[in-house]
């Protein structure tokens, strides 16, 4: 059987190969981050209802406080989280 392709047409088709390769491997693994995407809807106003549970009051509007506030509630949802998971643990223990 007779070869078809010249030896400059089989480099080039390798070449060819070669950079598509190159180009695509990027966009592949820029591609394989959605596991990071963005929070949903339902994500969000669960925490807002979180935070408002702790007394932060989006509504209140005065700018002169706003990073304040809302780090002063997560801080305080986090010691929220933090003592409901230790009274967790120490039910589980005096139960055993």
């Amino acid at each position: 059987m007779k070869n078809f392709f010249t030896p400059f047409q089989r480099r080039g088709a390798a070449m060819l190969a070669l950079v598509s390769a190159l180009v695509a491997t990027p966009t592949l693994s820029f591609a394989q981050t959605g596991s990071h995407s963005s929070p949903t809807r339902a994500q969000v106003r669960q925490e807002l209802v979180d935070l408002e549970s702790v007394g932060y009051d989006p509504s209140r509007g005065d700018d002169a406080d706003y990073p304040e506030d809302i780090l002063n509630a997560k801080q305080r949802l986090a010691r929220n989280h933090k003592d409901t998971k230790q009274k967790c643990v120490l039910a589980r223990a005096e139960t055993n």
